[in-house]
């Protein structure tokens, strides 16, 4: 696998795992919209994660 598309798959995992610590388990989306913190935490690392 080239090592770009690695670096990718790896900081999609990486994204996914902070997401769940910032929900710390509530794993529910209408939960994630009324919490302006995980909105503003998850756009910040979305955006970090694509300029890398």
């Amino acid at each position: 696998m080239d090592d770009k598309i690695k670096k990718y798959l790896f900081d999609i995992h990486e994204a996914i795992l902070s997401i769940e610590s910032y929900l710390d388990g509530k794993r529910d989306f209408n939960v994630y919209l009324q919490n302006k913190m995980y909105v503003g935490l998850l756009n910040a690392n979305l955006k970090l994660s694509a300029r890398q």
